[in-house]
């Protein structure tokens, strides 16, 4: 494979300029090491001639000895678990919402997390700060106090705690 890049380094107009400019010492982005073309955080340098990328990837990725082998089996023997069940059509905004916390937040104060409520209809989003340690008690008192005082009550939540 590193034949192949070698060649292409070869090739390859701009890599060559590029080449060129790190002999001459006129840039830092770039360094040569075994006639291979090396860029910040000793990353390979892979021309874009001829499909180079493309090529390499199928070959690191797509082929058997890449790991991926009979994926195909294992999909067919997972266990069928049922048919999902497919939300209702929605008629008004928030008639039902979504809810999942953001945490591990910088600290402001006690707050390092978010209550994150979705309305699913309009997909607007309400933002609301808290505690990493929010209870259940907290998130309905917050629900009431930023939803269900400005919006009335919906008819479903879907949440992320489960």
């Amino acid at each position: 494979m590193r034949n192949i890049i070698r060649e292409f380094i070869q090739k390859d107009p701009f890599t060559q300029a590029v080449v060129a400019l790190v002999k001459v010492g006129k840039t830092r982005q770039f360094w040569v090491e075994e006639d291979l073309l090396l860029a910040k955080g000793n990353r390979l340098y892979v021309s874009r001639a001829e499909n180079l990328r493309k090529k390499l990837l199928h070959e690191c990725d797509d082929m058997l000895w890449a790991g991926h082998a009979g994926w195909q089996d294992k999909v067919e023997k997972a266990k069928v678990t049922g048919l999902l069940k497919l939300l209702p059509v929605l008629t008004r905004p928030w008639e039902s919402v979504s809810m999942d916390f953001i945490t591990h937040l910088p600290k402001v104060g006690d707050l390092e997390a978010i209550l994150v409520i979705i309305d699913q209809f309009s997909k607007y989003v309400t933002f609301i700060p808290t505690t990493k340690l929010c209870s259940a008690e907290l998130t309905v008192q917050l629900f009431f106090k930023h939803v269900v005082k400005l919006w009335g009550v919906s008819t479903s939540i879907v949440s992320g705690q489960w």
